[in-house]
């Protein structure tokens, strides 16, 4: 099954079974467990509508598919907590166990390497007292969960208080090959909020995108959206970049100098 050896396919099939996703749904574990076990065996031919209605569900030989629709609706929703799985718990798994519309076989695959890589930071909050701690928080939630919906990349993020993080992380990054860091900075003064983001190109040390918004704190949830939509339109696949916003490139000279006091202040605090 693409090269897969079995041994890791049902390593991955006792994996997703054994999920939360799964978790009292024997009906729909049996029906999994049938369809890979049979697909590696060889028998996948052999998965038609009545076999399944039943070796999983115990239907007498008198069953008629024309008549009852058992296996098609278990079927229906196999596929979506298969679907749920994969977009929760089993999200960096590297074998993808799928049932494809129109078949009762199991399709084994692996899940693409190539995703590019995002990370999203912490934002510097740079407000008297640190008090926009929680909207902090929440705004980085955001962010990964906007991004997540995507399904486009591997978002790295970091759960952390310690502004000093960031810095760490993106030479983190920059050490390892490339991806694009969403960071920024929020400032409080008065009773307005200022957000700043930058996406930065950690290969080149290129600030793909910077940008800022600015409300009162009585609409700060707006605040927050509106950030969170101007970065996922940026980072959206064939998407062209907003207008009106400032693009700026550090020179090469200047990004190696980036990075290397990045790595250094990283350097410094892991080993403090």
């Amino acid at each position: 099954m693409n090269g897969i050896p079995k041994a890791a396919i049902l390593r991955q099939l006792d994996r997703v079974l054994d999920s939360f996703a799964f978790r009292g749904k024997t009906s729909l574990r049996d029906f999994l467990s049938f369809s890979v076990r049979e697909t590696i065996a060889g028998r996948a031919d052999d998965l038609k509508e009545f076999t399944i209605a039943l070796k999983v569900f115990g239907r007498e030989g008198s069953f008629d598919p024309a008549t009852c629709p058992i296996v098609r609706v278990q079927a229906g929703r196999l596929r979506a907590t298969l679907a749920r799985y994969y977009q929760g718990e089993g999200q960096d798994d590297d074998i993808l166990i799928e049932l494809p519309r129109g078949h009762y076989s199991a399709c084994v695959s692996r899940r693409s390497t190539s995703l590019p890589v995002v990370v999203v930071a912490p934002f510097s909050n740079q407000s008297p007292r640190r008090s926009l701690a929680g909207f902090r928080q929440c705004l980085q939630q955001e962010i990964v969960h906007a991004l997540a919906q995507l399904r486009s990349y591997r978002i790295v993020v970091p759960w952390a208080a310690d502004d000093g993080l960031a810095t760490a992380l993106l030479a983190f990054a920059a050490a390892r090959g490339q991806a694009t860091v969403v960071w920024g900075s929020m400032r409080k003064f008065g009773h307005r909020i200022r957000l700043t983001c930058q996406l930065i190109d950690t290969a080149s040390g290129t600030c793909l995108w910077s940008g800022s918004l600015e409300r009162t704190d009585s609409h700060a949830l707006e605040l927050q959206a509106e950030m969170v939509t101007a970065i996922l339109r940026q980072l959206r696949p064939n998407r062209p970049a907003l207008p009106g916003r400032t693009i700026v490139a550090f020179p090469p000279a200047r990004a190696r100098r980036v990075r290397a006091r990045a790595l250094a202040l990283a350097h410094k605090e892991m080993t403090s």
